[in-house]
């Protein structure tokens, strides 16, 4: 798994000096390697870790390791979930307001995540 992270320098930005405008992209490459396991058939991770064919059990990033340290897989108890006890009930059309200024808020967060200039590209290689 390779993560390429993009920056961009900026110089010579001046609008009254009449200075010309230059980007220059740099691309910083570093290599992560994951473990995984096809047993577990879900492209899941720790953290921002995912996309992988099978769960990530241990993932090093060059100086940090995540590693999993338990799986339970049809556990002895059953798991009950609850019903809330707190909350409001609301109609179709409020959820649908409340959803839509939710996903509005997460646009932003994502895309000002993105101006700073984190990217991220998984590749596999055998």
């Amino acid at each position: 798994m390779t993560r390429e992270v993009e920056r961009i320098k900026e110089s010579g930005v001046s609008v009254n000096d009449d200075k010309e405008f230059s980007d220059e992209m740099v691309t910083e490459e570093e290599t992560i390697t994951a473990w995984y396991t096809l047993d577990i058939p879900v492209n899941n991770g720790p953290s921002r870790y995912h996309g992988l064919p099978g769960l990530i059990l241990e993932v090093n990033d060059g100086s940090e390791t995540i590693i999993c340290s338990k799986v339970v897989l049809n556990p002895d108890k059953e798991i009950t979930i609850s019903e809330p006890k707190k909350g409001k009930e609301v109609n179709q059309e409020k959820y649908d307001t409340i959803m839509e200024k939710k996903m509005k808020e997460m646009r932003e967060r994502h895309d000002s995540s993105r101006k700073e200039g984190n990217s991220v590209n998984i590749s596999i290689r055998g």
